[in-house]
């Protein structure tokens, strides 16, 4: 069975772009343009993992953050992809309940799939 991706982020091209890298890696992916849609999504979809932006309408990423790990239904990891470059909101984030944060500018889709990979395989070499 596929491991399972949701992006959840404003920018329609990124939302794409992701997509397209992570579904050529053999995931199901699924995305969705805003926080709430998303963490309704996440309930439905049941992903292993989540790619979800901060800034965001409807409902920003630390929000759904909180949504998310409230939902004991759900045992995913969360990868919050941000421009933010601050380290508070990084912290932040990694508080609230995020497994690891990427700054968006300093990853390639490419390498945001092999984030992916390490964060539902931390053994593999």
């Amino acid at each position: 069975m596929k491991e399972k991706v949701l992006i959840i982020d404003d920018h329609a091209e990124i939302r794409e772009m992701y997509e397209t890298v992570l579904r050529m890696k053999e995931y199901d992916v699924c995305s969705e343009p805003d926080g709430l849609r998303g963490a309704m999504k996440a309930a439905e979809f049941k992903p292993d993992v989540i790619l979800l932006d901060l800034m965001m309408p409807q409902m920003d990423g630390f929000t759904v953050l909180d949504a998310l790990k409230n939902n004991h239904n759900l045992s995913c990891k969360i990868i919050v992809i941000s421009n933010l470059s601050n380290q508070q909101e990084e912290e932040r984030a990694l508080q609230a309940g995020a497994n690891k944060f990427l700054r968006k500018s300093d990853y390639t889709p490419d390498q945001i799939a092999e984030e992916v990979q390490k964060i539902l395989n931390p053994n593999a070499q």
